[in-house]
């Protein structure tokens, strides 16, 4: 079941336009990206020696390892916590800190505006 459409002078530019395909194709474009880089940032985070996804931290050495390196690696007599509760907590910590730059910050300036003579 063909349907010829003569498209006449005009060309292509004549057809009607499907807003609603448009926009599914547009959030099938975006989704297809998001899941490249999602791909992308996950094979960043994977260990090189046992190719698993690297999801502790380890506490001794201060760096990101795999469940296989905690049982079987060089790991395995160090403390390990879960990679996302140190990021939260450093996070956090990184906030605070910003926070209190910010206060010193906004005392240094008003010292300094009560020294100034105007």
């Amino acid at each position: 079941m063909w349907k010829v459409i003569y498209l006449r002078c005009r060309g292509i530019d004549g057809l009607q336009r499907n807003i609603l395909v448009e926009n599914i194709l547009e959030k099938y474009k975006e989704e297809l990206a998001n899941m490249q880089a999602k791909e992308e940032n996950q094979l960043l985070q994977t260990c090189e020696e046992h190719g698993e996804i690297m999801n502790l931290m380890c506490l001794s050495d201060n760096e990101p390892i795999c469940g296989t390196c905690k049982i079987f690696g060089k790991h395995e007599p160090h403390k390990v916590a879960k990679l996302s509760e140190i990021y939260s907590a450093r996070k956090l910590h990184f906030t605070e800190d910003i926070q209190l730059v910010f206060k010193k910050s906004e005392s240094t300036v008003k010292a300094v505006k009560v020294k100034l003579p105007l």
